[in-house]
């Protein structure tokens, strides 16, 4: 990394100083004021409460989705120790810390090439960079956090030329390798930062080396277990990934990711595509003019972003593309690096400076955005998961043992699945460590989601199902609270006989403990629905339809959570409703 091509007074060093403080107060405060409330997101449940609940090696070694995943395990199993329910709490709160830190990172490498005030505006773009918003709302994306500042902290430790900032670095670097595989390309750049010293031994390979090292050693030993993403057809794929990977990142500079009119979390990468096609026509015909080469500086930050678009390349996914918010976090963080080396060995630098600050600034206001909207996505997932395990609770020890929290099958738009654990497991992680569970008058106050997904488990845990029935009928055992559209409803030795007289006509009733009998006439299925929690006829949990000129059972069985539930049913023909 080049040293500052001017020499900015004391005062404008201060003054960049108090700028990039207060602007970490304010993202400090902002990041925590649109994480309250959260509690364990997407994969922590599996680092520690639902999963890896032994303190045996394997807790600490098996791979996750491919990555050894060690120090996220050892934060978050202590984090459940000392605070139980409460650890997210903790956790958000160093998850902010980190994402400062690697903010305070950022600066000082971009403060070498561009001066301190025009390291100011990137970095605090950076703070509030709310395309990245999947690695800096909540905890769960501590892990690409923590590698990136593992990483550049290496770069920084590695420009001191000692023996003891070299064990630093290597240290840093291992304990990034044991977090993420995401920091290889950084030690694939420190690497290269010994290698164009030229002051420096060839024996100083050993930081790169070391982290490699316990990585290979984990991986034969233990990563190879685990069914691999790494597809070669993926490799195939690689320009128009890379393409598409620039694009990502300059549409988040920029902030032209947005969708106009939106108000939830969303990007739009075609504005980015476009920047980035125009980037590389600009950039090819400098080249060809002969009037710009790469600065040799700048190959560090570009060595880690080209092998980081490799690597992540091979991966791909749908759940795994270029504009995933956790890739940006990292892709924002070495272009940034990569524009400032390259405008610090241009003939335009002071005239490129202000440029780039202006179009970070322009990209602020939509980060920002952003940030908020993916606070209130996961404020409703911790909230879904509060009712889930409140939904749970009600149960008592009676419900279905296997029965996940939460199934990825679920027909519930804005549900992230990550209870995706058995019901017995919840059990046993809520006896040792407690639960942030809602009362039964919290669900019902609940974000509609929450209280669909709630039901939804509910239903899978007590087995609610429609079934052909063997016995014969009962009367209704209390007011049945009976109300239609569209059709009439009639009373009868005990029973309910509803009779359409439209298309879509429907009646919903409040269910018995014990289920209802139900015989349609001769026609089509009849559609049948439950909801306890859940609002309104789309809020319902579909069980199963009642097969015409049948007799049909719809069971649900005697348990503290079987009250107040009621059931829809839409039939297009004579339905007759006793109890069971």
């Amino acid at each position: 990394m080049s040293g500052a091509w001017w020499r900015e007074s004391r005062d404008v060093e201060r003054f960049a100083l108090v700028g990039l403080a207060v602007a970490m107060v304010v993202a400090a405060v902002l990041l925590l004021a649109e994480t309250r409330g959260l509690t364990l997101l997407v994969d922590e449940w599996s680092w520690g409460y639902a999963g890896r609940t032994d303190l045996d090696l394997h807790a600490f070694v098996d791979p996750h989705n491919g990555h050894f995943v060690a120090v996220m395990v050892l934060i978050t199993k202590a984090a459940l120790q000392l605070f139980h329910e409460d650890a997210e709490t903790p956790l958000r709160l160093l998850a902010v810390a980190l994402h400062l830190a690697v903010a305070a990172c950022l600066f000082a490498l971009l403060r070498q090439a561009l001066g301190a005030l025009g390291a100011l505006v990137p970095t605090v773009l950076f703070l509030f960079l709310g395309a990245a918003n999947d690695g800096i709302v909540g905890s769960h994306g501590m892990s690409v956090t923590i590698t990136v500042l593992c990483g550049l902290g290496a770069w920084l430790a590695l420009q001191r030329r000692r023996t003891g900032w070299d064990a630093v670095a290597a240290g840093l670097l291992t304990i990034g390798v044991a977090t993420e595989s995401t920091v290889l390309p950084f030690v694939f750049a420190a690497a290269l930062i010994v290698a164009l010293d030229r002051e420096s031994p060839r024996s100083r390979y050993w930081v790169a080396i070391a982290p490699l090292a316990v990585y290979a050693v984990w991986w034969l030993a233990w990563g190879h277990t685990e069914k691999s993403d790494v597809a070669i057809a993926n490799f195939a794929a690689l320009p128009s990934f890379a393409f598409d990977s620039l694009a990502a990142s300059l549409a988040s500079v920029t902030g032209v990711f947005t969708i106009p009119g939106s108000r939830t979390v969303g990007f739009d990468l075609a504005a980015g595509q476009a920047l980035a096609g125009g980037m590389l026509m600009v950039l090819l015909a400098l080249v060809l003019a002969r009037r710009y080469r790469p600065g040799v500086a700048s190959a560090v930050p570009m060595l880690a972003l080209l092998s980081f678009w490799l690597l992540t390349s091979g991966v791909a996914n749908p759940a795994r593309q270029p504009y995933s918010s956790r890739f940006i976090y990292i892709d924002v963080v070495l272009l940034l690096l990569v524009l400032a080396q390259e405008i610090a060995a241009s003939p335009v630098r002071r005239r490129a400076v202000p440029i780039l600050a202006g179009i970070c600034a322009l990209g602020l206001s939509p980060n920002v955005r952003e940030l908020t909207y993916a606070g209130d996505g996961a404020r409703v997932g911790a909230e879904v998961n509060r009712a889930v395990m409140g939904a749970a609770d009600l149960l008592a020890g009676q419900g279905e043992a296997s029965a996940l929290l939460e199934d990825p099958r679920d027909p519930i738009e804005g549900q992230v699945a990550d209870l995706a654990f058995p019901l017995e497991r919840y059990e046993a992680s809520r006896d040792r460590f407690g639960a942030p569970a809602l009362s039964p008058a919290q669900i019902e106050a609940a974000d509609p989601v929450a209280r669909v997904a709630a039901d939804h488990f509910l239903v899978r845990a007590l087995s609610i199902s429609v079934v052909p029935a063997a016995g014969l009928p009962r009367p209704l055992s209390a007011p049945a609270g009976a109300s239609q559209t569209g059709g009439v409803l009639t009373h009868a030795r005990g029973c309910l006989r509803f009779t359409p007289l439209v298309v879509g006509a429907q009646m919903t009733l409040r269910l018995p403990l014990g289920g209802l009998w139900l015989r349609p006439a001769a026609g089509p299925p009849v559609p049948i629905s439950v909801a306890r929690f859940a609002e309104g006829p789309a809020g319902g949990v579909g069980v199963g339809p009642a097969l015409g000129g049948r007799a049909s059972r719809l069971d649900l069985p005697r348990s503290r959570a079987s009250r107040g539930w009621s059931a829809q049913l839409v039939p297009d023909q004579r339905l007759l409703i006793c109890g069971a």
